[in-house]
Order: structure tokens, then C-alpha cells, then sequence
């Protein structure tokens, strides 16, 4: 057997996606149960969301119709990718607010301004 001991980025990181993950099952449960004709998490988008998880600060590039929002993520190792949901899910926001996305494995969780 080997002698493998964990570092303590290692922990903190494998603890912090064990909360994320609980909090999300909880989150959509509790969710579902409140609404059960919906579905319980939104599809963020394709344009290159892909499996991402963890919480991204954005900036609100435009609202088409009223009833989508075009989010800019910029991180600094990558190219900016986009993120488009339902209004609904923030009314309370407006274009070139900063905004941060909870995302879990490409779907949109929840929005907030920053």
C-alpha cells in the first residue's frame, strides 16, 4: 500500500464539492416539491456551458424580448463563454449589472447581482 496523504487544498476542495453537491440536491428537492409541474433546475445554455459546476461573476450583456438574459463570464485563463436563461429566474436585473451564476454540471442553479 502506498502512503498517500492528502494535502489540505486537496480536502478543502473535495469537502466544498460534497457541500455543493448537497446543497443542490436540496436545493432541487425542495424546489421540485414547491412547484412539481416545472421542471426543477433550468438548462443554463449550450454555447459552451458544457458540464461546468461552481459559481462564475458575469456581466449582463444584453435582455432579448424580456424574456432572455445574456450573461458574459470572463475568466482570466479563458475565453469568455456566455450564459442565456428565462428572465424569470432574476427579474430584478438590467443590462451591464455584475451578476454572479451558481451553475451544477451546465444547469443554472440560481443568479444574484453582485
Amino acid at each position: 500500500m502506498s502512503d498517500h496523504t492528502a494535502t489540505r487544498r486537496q480536502v478543502i476542495r473535495a469537502c466544498g464539492a460534497a457541500c455543493l453537491s448537497a446543497t443542490a440536491a436540496t436545493a432541487s428537492a425542495d424546489e421540485a416539491a414547491a412547484n412539481p409541474q416545472s421542471e426543477s433546475v433550468e438548462t443554463a445554455d449550450s454555447f459552451d456551458v458544457g458540464g461546468r459546476s461552481g459559481v462564475y461573476p458575469g456581466t449582463v450583456d444584453r435582455i432579448v424580448d424580456d424574456e432572455h438574459v445574456v450573461v458574459l463570464v470572463e475568466e482570466s485563463d479563458r475565453e469568455p463563454w456566455q450564459v442565456v436563461f428565462d428572465h424569470s429566474k432574476a427579474p430584478a436585473i438590467e443590462e451591464r449589472d455584475y451578476v454572479w451564476l451558481w451553475l451544477w454540471r451546465g444547469q443554472l442553479l440560481s443568479v444574484w447581482q453582485r
